[in-house]
């Protein structure tokens, strides 16, 4: 697979379809869908860029790619039932490693 089939998988396919974004580590109405992964349509105020991309386990496990930054993280669990004790987590974990990354100067 070449690098034009992950920018084509990374990139919003599903921009005129109402996506209810309930189901993802993340929560919020700033991704939109690709091809099997969650895209990343605006940038934060704390460093993940347009086009961060990745998916979110139905038991809890979380991985993102920032193309950007080179940077990706990978969370692995498996808690059936996870957004009752875990909600809101992934995304405290991804800032946390940001903040540090900002610190150090390795994030633009």
């Amino acid at each position: 697979m070449g690098e034009s089939y992950i920018k084509l998988m990374a990139s919003e396919q599903v921009e005129k379809i109402a996506v209810k974004n309930n189901f993802t580590c993340v929560q919020g109405d700033d991704y939109g869908y690709g091809f099997g992964v969650r895209v990343r349509k605006r940038a934060t105020d704390w460093g993940l860029p347009p086009g961060e991309y990745g998916w979110d386990g139905a038991a809890g496990s979380y991985l993102m790619i920032d193309p950007k930054n080179k940077i990706s993280i990978v969370i692995g669990m498996n808690i059936l039932g996870w957004p009752y004790l875990f909600t809101g987590k992934h995304l405290e974990i991804v800032r946390a490693i940001y903040d540090v990354l900002t610190a150090e100067h390795f994030v633009d």
